[in-house]
């Protein structure tokens, strides 16, 4: 599985973004982020944990699902809201600012995408990451 970056605009479902395909779940986001935690040896509450402990932050802390299968959660919104946009760390290449709201995703694939949020917001989260791996793998 190749899973780019999931999608959420309102509390009926999400849509999951991989390789070249676009899926709709209509299940509970949370339930879903739970599931494949758990099926990578913890829970959803367990991985959340870890990142506020190591980084010391309470907002919106990025999921690492399985650094085997290279699956790590970048969300640009909280994953509770009614809006939520998260990325896969692994799927990014680069990244630039189109505009102060419009950032351009280039994905591994060659694919790319513009997204109505800060630039600012992705790098933050960039940097959140790497300062967990740092932490986790040391």
């Amino acid at each position: 599985m190749q899973l780019f970056f999931i999608y959420k605009s309102n509390n009926d479902g999400f849509f999951i973004k991989e390789s070249n395909n676009v899926y709709y779940n209509k299940h509970s986001l949370i339930n879903y982020l739970n599931c494949l935690c758990l099926s990578n040896g913890s829970t959803l509450k367990g991985r959340i944990g870890s990142v506020k402990y190591l980084l010391k932050i309470i907002q919106k802390p990025p999921i690492l699902i399985s650094l085997n299968k290279n699956i790590i959660l970048l969300p640009i919104y909280s994953i509770y809201g009614s809006e939520t946009l998260m990325f896969n760390y692994y799927m990014i290449d680069n990244y630039k600012i189109i505009s102060e709201n419009c950032t351009r995703i280039y994905f591994i694939n060659g694919e790319y995408e513009d997204f109505n949020f800060n630039y600012r917001i992705l790098n933050k989260q960039i940097v959140r990451i790497k300062n967990y791996l740092s932490k986790l793998l040391l």
